[in-house]
């Protein structure tokens, strides 16, 4: 995932800040993240991720237009978890 900003927020709801993370820029295994999180990024290209699990059992492949920059990543805690590569 390209560098981006992430939307802050406080109790669950987005206070209408944003602060820097690039945390996902090199992949990063998900684990026990839980993530309800939306990312802004600058870019004039489409934003691309690509989401596996870890037996590699299952994946997803995600390219969104870079009209819209924002992405939500939500990770519920009753289901495995998937790798986010860059």
């Amino acid at each position: 995932m390209p560098s981006s900003q992430e939307l802050v927020s406080e109790s669950g709801l987005p206070t209408g800040s944003f602060k820097p993370f690039d945390q996902f820029t090199h992949g990063a295994w998900l684990g026990d993240a839980e993530l309800n999180h939306c990312f802004q990024f600058e870019l004039s290209r489409p934003i691309a991720l690509s989401l596996e699990r870890a037996d590699q059992r299952a994946s997803i492949r995600y390219q969104q237009d870079a009209s819209y920059p924002f992405i939500q990543l939500y990770t519920p805690n009753s289901e495995p978890t998937l790798l986010l590569s860059p």
